[in-house]
C-alpha cells in the first residue's frame, strides 16, 4: 500500500474501487442479465453503487451483495446484478449467509442450500460448523424445493452427519430413497451400512442399486460384505443377486466361496451376472483382480410441487 492509500482518504478510495470494481465486473459480458436494458443497468449499477459506497473491504461488499439479493430482493436489475456478484464472489460470504439463513424466504434457503453444493470448494475447506442442522432442518421443512435441495446437497457433497436425518427423510417420503444411499456414501457413514443392505438394496429402483454399489464401496468392506455374503445365501433370489452385485466390487479371496455356491445354485438365472462373477473369480485366482470404483450416480429426485 503506497503513503498516499495509509490515509483515511487513501483507505475510503481504495475500498470504493473494490466496491465498483466488484461491480464493474458484474457487467462484462453480462451473463445474468442479457435481458434487461443498457438504461435499467446502468440505474441499477447507480443504486448498488451508492449501497456499496460505505463497504470496509472487500468480504463486506461481497456480503452486502447476498444481503441485497437475498434478504431485500428488491427485484428487477439491481436484484440481478447484486445475485450475480454475489455467485461471482461466493467464497467471501460464507458467514453472511449462515447470518441471514433463518430469516430469508423458504425459495431463497432452497437458493443457499444450491450455492452451497455449487461452490462447496470455496465455500467448506474442511469447516462445516452450522452446516449439519441447516441441512437438518431443510429436510423436515414441507416445503418441497427446500426439502430437495436439501437432499441433492446431502447426495452430492459430504454433508458431516447427515446420514441419520436422510434415512429418515427417505422413511417418509421413498423418492428420496435414492438420495439417502447417496448421502451414506458421501458421508463414509458405516453406521449406516446396515440400512444399505436391509432398506436401500431391496429397492426396484435400479438408480438406487447404483447408489447402494458406490456407498458400499466408499464405506468399505466392513460392515457391508459380511451382510451381503449374509443376503447371497438367504432365500430371496432377487435380493441375493442385488447383494453379489454390490458385493463385486469389493470382493477379495474369503468372498470366493460364497460366490461359487451363487453360481452353481442361482448362475443360471441371472447369465450376464454369473459371467462377471466367473470374471471376478478368475482375477482373484489370479491374483490380477483390481478393485475399481463404481461410478458415482447422479442424484435423481423428484420436481418441487408448484405452489
Amino acid at each position: 500500500m503506497s503513503g498516499a492509500d495509509r490515509t483515511p482518504l487513501g483507505r475510503l478510495a481504495a475500498v470504493a474501487a473494490t466496491a465498483f470494481g466488484l461491480l464493474a465486473g458484474s457487467l462484462a459480458g453480462e451473463p445474468a442479465t442479457p435481458h434487461f436494458s443498457p438504461e435499467e443497468l446502468e440505474q441499477a449499477r447507480a443504486v448498488l453503487g451508492r449501497r456499496l459506497a460505505g463497504c470496509a473491504d472487500a468480504n463486506e461488499c461481497a456480503s452486502l451483495y447476498a444481503q441485497i439479493a437475498l434478504v431485500e430482493r428488491p427485484g428487477g436489475a439491481v436484484e440481478a446484478l447484486a445475485r450475480e456478484q454475489w455467485l461471482a464472489n461466493i467464497g467471501r460470504t460464507r458467514a453472511r449467509l449462515f447470518a441471514i439463513y433463518p430469516q430469508v424466504a423458504l425459495d431463497a434457503k432452497a437458493e443457499i442450500l444450491e450455492a452451497f453444493r455449487e461452490h462447496w470448494s470455496l465455500l467448506f475447506r474442511g469447516t462445516y460448523a452450522g452446516l449439519t442442522s441447516i441441512v437438518v432442518d431443510a429436510l423436515e421443512s414441507d416445503d418441497d424445493r427446500l426439502r430437495i435441495a436439501a437432499a441433492r446437497l446431502a447426495a452430492t457433497r459430504p454433508v458431516p452427519r447427515i446420514s441419520h436425518a436422510m434415512i429418515d427423510a427417505a422413511t417418509l417420503d421413498p423418492a428420496l430413497l435414492q438420495a439417502a444411499a447417496l448421502a451414506v456414501g458421501q458421508e463414509r457413514a458405516r453406521y449406516a451400512a446396515r440400512w444399505l443392505a436391509t432398506d436401500a438394496l431391496p429397492s426396484d429402483d435400479p438408480g438406487v442399486l447404483a447408489a447402494v454399489r458406490w456407498s458400499v464401496f466408499q464405506i468399505g468392506r466392513e460392515p457391508a460384505a459380511a451382510l451381503l455374503k449374509e443376503t447371497i445365501e438367504g432365500d430371496d433370489d432377487r435380493l441375493a443377486a442385488r447383494a453379489v452385485e454390490v458385493l463385486l466390487p469389493i470382493v477379495i479371496n474369503d468372498d470366493a466361496a460364497v460366490l461359487e455356491r451363487w453360481l452353481v445354485s442361482r448362475g443360471k438365472a441371472h447369465p450376464e451376472l454369473a459371467e462377471r462373477v466367473r470374471r471376478t473369480l478368475a482375477g482373484l485366482e489370479s491374483g490380477l483382480f483390481e478393485r475399481r470404483a463404481p461410478p458415482q450416480p447422479e442424484p435423481e429426485l423428484p420436481a418441487p410441487a408448484t405452489r
